[in-house]
């Protein structure tokens, strides 16, 4: 539950360890750097497919709309 009480250094100490312990334990396994960095073309191609196509993103600008309304 939430404690009613302010936050203190020792809860904050105990979060972090807490924090460390689990990422320690549950530490992701991969495969070392240099044998994962390259890719085939036809992995890349696969994965470029499963994207989609591009789509812009984002605000349009619209100061003319706010200047002659």
């Amino acid at each position: 539950g939430i404690s009613p009480g302010p936050v203190t250094d020792a809860d904050l100490n105990n979060i972090v360890k807490l924090s460390l312990t689990i990422a320690i334990e549950i530490d992701l396994m991969a495969p070392p750097f240099p044998q994962v960095r390259f890719i085939t073309l036809h992995q890349k191609m696969e994965k470029t497919q499963e994207l989609g196509a591009g789509q812009k993103i984002g605000f349009r600008m619209n100061f003319q709309d706010k200047l002659t309304g």
